[in-house]
């Protein structure tokens, strides 16, 4: 998969979850556990992802800055990778 996709295959995952779950993301920061109890991509996917509004257009042209960078977005997909195989068990 490229960047495109990743991101693409990231938003419809969050996506779907918030809908699960009802789930209004809003702007800014939100607060999330210690990364040592859950890992940072755990963290960012959970604590912030789905619970904060993607807003394009920003300086960097994502919402999700944090997301650019290939190591932290193949964090976040292996999280949703075991998301999916613990539902699927």
């Amino acid at each position: 998969m490229d960047e495109s996709e990743e991101m693409g295959f990231i938003r419809a995952f969050v996506n779907e979850y918030r809908e699960e779950r009802e789930i209004n993301p809003t702007l800014g920061r939100k607060r999330e556990p210690s990364c040592i109890m859950h890992g940072e991509s755990w963290n960012l996917l959970y604590c912030q992802l789905i619970h904060t509004k993607e807003v394009i257009g920003m300086s960097r042209g994502d919402g999700w800055p944090e997301l650019q960078d290939p190591e932290i977005r193949a964090g976040v997909l292996r999280e949703i990778g075991f998301y999916r195989k613990e539902r699927a068990a």
